[in-house]
């Protein structure tokens, strides 16, 4: 009760339930009108009413974050993130800096496809001001946005998704074909009802690929009458009934081990739809689709963004549409990414040291030497020439990557006597600029490099003291017969296909007792062999490598088709697939 007094008399009352809250009478949970109030009370003193100025009441504004910049300015999705979620070596991870993230960690919000969570999968450190994250496979171009663990949000902050691959926590890599790549062929069905030309645009296709510059080749293998997705060792192409509104389906088939390779593919193009060859308008273009298509074989994964409309990986398209039969930039980075670029030393002998001086060409030179010197079938002719030509920038090249003592090993070991005649003929004038920077490359693989190849980086040191290349002739060839690889790896058999016998090629990282298993199409185990105990090192000739006569365990050789074969090797267990041809 509220009692209104005026010369020590009660003059009025009013009775209920109050609450006074700040500056606020409330009754009943309500706030009353404090102008109706106190205009209340003064009548029941007998004075007049007065107006009374609400003042509003100051708003809370909670903190909001606020994105300033993410490095890399782009970059590409679901490539291998680092520890302690992934081995590292992807180029998916980037830094966000800004303020009001807050100390707890939050989200990481931007556009991801295919129903999956719309956030970063891994957040690698949180901060007021910066943020380390993951992106994830199958996000596309968009707006990324941060959440505070109290759940305010930043304004968007529009982000370039160059190209996804696939990969996520327990693989070694991105899931992609191994090495040699594919080394298959599609089969085609050519039961397309509405034109007879359709294996000219398929095989446009796989050549627009094919000639992207990476090592992987797409390449026709005959025809069938396959017409369903189903695992059985062929990679097909067919036209089939598919679900309305999908164009077409790329089923592919991978090894869920930590190595991740990719097995089979089948590609189905829906039946539903009308198709051309022409980019007739109303009609689903063939060479258009099956150019989208090929790139999901290769594992580059959809886009879906307002950036990405012009990349063969955008994942919508419409009839008359053929923009996606030639590739973006970013759909080129995204295969050479996943597969490597190969260049010819041809190609860069004649751009670099034909045309400029080879001071300039250097660095581009060294980007390519790897695969400079295993490529091109008259690269070593090319390299004879740029040993009398150029020997001192040859030499600068191969002390400053010691890597490439094991890969060329036998091409530069062949053509040393050339080098050493060179420059000991004539001194090698290696400016203190270049000798800095040998060392400091050295420095920085000797911290990462295995005892031997530490070895051989000793070596080149008091190679680079003497200014001589006598003795690295003899280190080349110590570390490319004894050198330890870094990962154990199961590679392709040779021959494939084959008839009647073929050798499986590995390498191990660590002592082990080695077995590989050899499957049929079912799934039966048909033959084990079994290596026994075996050192680390690199099992690569035919008197090193395994050795299979193409018999089962009894003795009876085995049907032409596809066969799998399985390396165990400790922990370690991959599978690939080969093939007999009778």
């Amino acid at each position: 009760m509220l009692l209104f007094l005026k010369d020590n008399a009660v003059v009025g009352w009013s009775q209920g339930k109050f609450a006074i809250i700040g500056r606020d009478v409330m009754v009943e949970d309500a706030p009353v009108d404090e102008t109706k109030l106190v205009n209340r009370i003064r009548g029941i003193l007998g004075l007049p009413p007065m107006q009374i100025e609400k003042k509003p009441k100051p708003e809370v504004v909670p903190d909001v974050p606020v994105i300033t910049s993410i490095t890399p300015s782009t970059t590409a999705a679901g490539t291998r993130g680092k520890a302690p979620f992934g081995p590292g070596g992807g180029i998916s991870d980037i830094i966000i800096t800004g303020s009001g993230f807050g100390a707890s960690e939050g989200e990481v919000t931007l556009p991801r496809g295919y129903g999956l969570p719309a956030k970063s999968d891994y957040i690698y450190s949180w901060s007021d001001t910066r943020i380390e994250c993951h992106i994830p496979y199958k996000a596309y171009s968009g707006d990324i946005r941060v959440k505070t663990s109290t759940g305010a949000t930043s304004a968007p902050y529009n982000y370039v998704i160059t190209y996804g691959t696939y990969w996520k926590e327990g693989l070694d890599h991105e899931v992609k074909w191994a090495k040699p790549a594919m080394g298959e062929d599609y089969l085609v069905n050519e039961n397309c009802g509405d034109v007879t030309n359709e294996l000219i645009a398929l095989q446009a296709a796989m050549a627009t690929w094919s000639g992207a510059g990476a090592d992987f080749t797409f390449s026709y293998g005959g025809s069938t009458t396959k017409d369903a997705s189903g695992f059985d060792g062929d990679n097909v192409i067919a036209w089939n009934d598919l679900d309305a509104g999908t164009i077409a389906v790329n089923s592919i088939w991978w090894t869920s081990a930590a190595d991740g390779d990719a097995i089979e593919s089948d590609i189905i193009f829906n039946t539903d739809y009308t198709w051309s060859t022409t980019g007739e308008a109303g009609k689903m273009d063939v060479q258009n689709i099956a150019t989208h298509e090929l790139g999901h074989t290769l594992f580059l994964t959809d886009l879906y963004g307002a950036a990405d409309v012009d990349k063969t990986m955008y994942g919508y398209s419409s009839t008359g549409e053929t923009k996606r039969r030639t590739l973006a930039s970013e759909d080129i980075s995204g295969i050479s990414y996943l597969y490597g670029s190969t260049v010819t030393w041809t190609l860069i002998y004649e751009q670099m040291f034909d045309r400029v001086n080879p001071q300039i060409a250097l660095p581009v030179l060294r980007r390519y030497r790897d695969e400079i010197l295993m490529a091109d079938p008259q690269g070593e002719i090319l390299v004879n020439r740029l040993y009398n030509e150029h020997s001192v920038e040859l030499a600068f090249i191969l002390l400053t990557r010691p890597q490439l003592a094991r890969r060329g090993a036998a091409i530069i070991v062949d053509n040393l006597p050339a080098i050493a005649g060179t420059l000991n003929g004539k001194p090698m004038k290696m400016r203190q600029a270049q000798l800095t920077e040998v060392e400091t490359l050295l420095n920085e693989v000797s911290a990462v490099s295995s005892p031997k190849l530490k070895s051989y980086i000793w070596s080149v040191k008091q190679m680079l003291k003497q200014k001589s290349l006598a003795k690295l002739g003899v280190n080349l060839r110590v570390n490319a017969e004894e050198g330890i690889p870094e990962s154990t790896q199961l590679l392709q058999n040779t021959p494939n296909p084959f008839n009647p016998d073929t050798w499986i090629p590995y390498r191990l990282a660590s002592d082990a007792p080695v077995t590989i298993s050899i499957y049929n199409q079912n799934g039966q185990l048909i033959r084990t062999l079994n290596l026994g105990n075996q050192k680390a090192g690199n099992y690569l000739t035919k008197n090193r490598a395994a050795y299979w006569d193409g018999k089962n365990s009894s003795g009876d050789k085995v049907a032409s088709g596809v066969y799998f074969y399985t390396l165990k090797s400790g922990g370690f267990q991959t599978t690939r697939k080969m093939a007999i041809v009778k």
